[in-house]
């Protein structure tokens, strides 16, 4: 049986995450900069949120691009990066489905947590497959179906609640697709969904939680561990690097 992960079927409206956390975005990074070391001049950051995640990158390249559907997010993004004198900056609200950036100019593409949100995850891809130039890279973190906690509230009988409620629902896909108000993936998907856009390879790894609060220490050297085993699988996200 196939197993789906497009996200709500039932009118559930995606929920549009905000700014990840320091130590989420330097897990992420941290990761992403393994599988596919982070070189160039020009990045896209699509879906950049309030920039915390574009405010690294740009210590990195030369310019950097911000996308962002929400107006009030690429507001915040401003003020966060009037200080990134090395850069030049240029910010967009839009769509990811439909970028106002120019074809085959930009070395990397970075979409961190934003698949899951997207109208259209194949569009999106393809949008950012046409930005790219030949043989840039796309870096993608997008929850992981087989972390056993969903991340996002859930919808339950009109109302939202706090996932940690409803333990172990992206196992049991029939609820998640009713419940959930983001997608969730699984490696394999992805990969494909990649191809299906354009993308002629794909690196895979997990991000593991990075438990940001300080008196979580011990666990979190605990998921490093297990982030070097077989239970990686299990990781809050799957990393990817999509090479065009």
């Amino acid at each position: 049986m196939r197993i789906q992960e497009e996200g709500p079927t039932n009118g559930n409206k995606l929920v549009l995450g905000a700014s990840l956390h320091p130590a989420n975005v330097h897990a992420r990074l941290e990761v992403l900069q393994k599988l596919e070391p982070i070189v160039g001049d020009v990045f896209a950051d699509i879906g950049c949120g309030r920039g915390a995640f574009g405010r690294m990158l740009a210590t990195r390249c030369k310019h950097v691009s911000m996308v962002d559907i929400q107006a009030e997010n690429i507001s915040s993004s401003r003020q966060l990066m009037a200080d990134a004198h090395s850069v030049t900056v240029d910010f967009h609200c839009a769509p990811a489905e439909s970028l106002p950036l120019s074809p085959e100019s930009y070395d990397n593409a970075f979409l961190i947590e934003v698949l899951d949100h997207v109208s259209d995850v194949s569009i999106c891809l393809k949008q950012v497959n046409r930005i790219l130039k030949q043989n840039g890279h796309c870096y993608v973190c997008v929850p992981n179906r087989f972390f056993p906690f969903e991340t996002h509230p859930v919808k339950f009988l009109g109302d939202y609640f706090n996932p940690r409620l409803f333990p172990f629902l992206p196992w049991v896909p029939p609820l998640h697709r009713r419940m959930a108000t983001a997608r969730v993936f699984t490696a394999s998907r992805l990969k494909r969904l990649a191809a299906e856009s354009g993308f002629r390879k794909s690196k895979i790894a997990y991000v593991m939680p990075p438990f940001e609060t300080s008196g979580l220490v011990a666990l979190r050297s605990l998921f490093r561990i297990c982030g070097r085993s077989p239970l990686r699988i299990l990781g809050v996200s799957i990393a990817a690097v999509l090479t065009k």
